[in-house]
Order: structure tokens, then sequence, then C-alpha cells
């Protein structure tokens, strides 16, 4: 307890600084969050886009940015196996070897 509060769960914390990270393009979709495990048990698989329909996280964030227009993702980083760029997007990646998401900064393979 912390001020007569409850202490947040680590998980909780972790969702939080997910979604609060400064990048929009580093934030997760709902899509992503209701794949995380402390949420998956209570949602309907068949009712969350399945990762190659939801669109490039740097795209959509473009200033003007039609989500119907942007691309799909298509990209696998690893080590983290995020598939969350699309191609058109990774090139923005790539210029600078890096990129963030879900409060975490990562580099690229290619």
């Amino acid at each position: 307890e912390m001020f007569g509060l409850a202490v947040p769960e680590d998980t909780i914390v972790e969702v939080l600084v997910a979604m609060l990270d400064p990048l929009p393009s580093a934030r997760p979709t709902t899509d992503d969050l209701l794949e995380w495990p402390c949420f998956a048990p209570f949602v309907d698989a068949t009712l969350v886009l399945p990762i190659t329909e939801r669109p490039c996280v740097i795209l959509s964030h473009w200033p003007n940015a039609e989500l119907s227009k942007v691309p799909r993702r298509d990209v696998l980083t690893v080590p983290g196996f995020h598939q969350i760029f699309s191609r058109e997007g990774a090139r923005e990646v790539e210029k600078t070897r890096r990129y963030q998401w879900c409060g975490s900064e990562f580099g690229v393979w290619w």
C-alpha cells in the first residue's frame, strides 16, 4: 500500500506505460492490447483484427492519415517479433535504425 491506496499490479503498469508512450506511433492499438495475456482470457478472439489487417503504426499517425487507406502491417522485426509496420512504414524506421513500441526502444535487424 502507498498512501492508503493499493499499488497497481505490474501488468496494469505495463499496459499504462504502453498506452501513454509519448510517441503516438509507439502506442499499441486496441487490438494489440487485447492480445496481451492479462486481457486475452476475457476477449472473443473472433472479434480481434488479425495483425495483417491492422494499420501500420507509423503511417497511421502521419498528419491527415486516413486509416482505411493506411497500408496494413507486413514486416516482422526481431528479436521482439513485433509486426507493427507496413513496408512503407518500415522505410521510415530504416532511416534511424530504431523504433519505439510500448514504452521501450528497439533496434532493427534489416
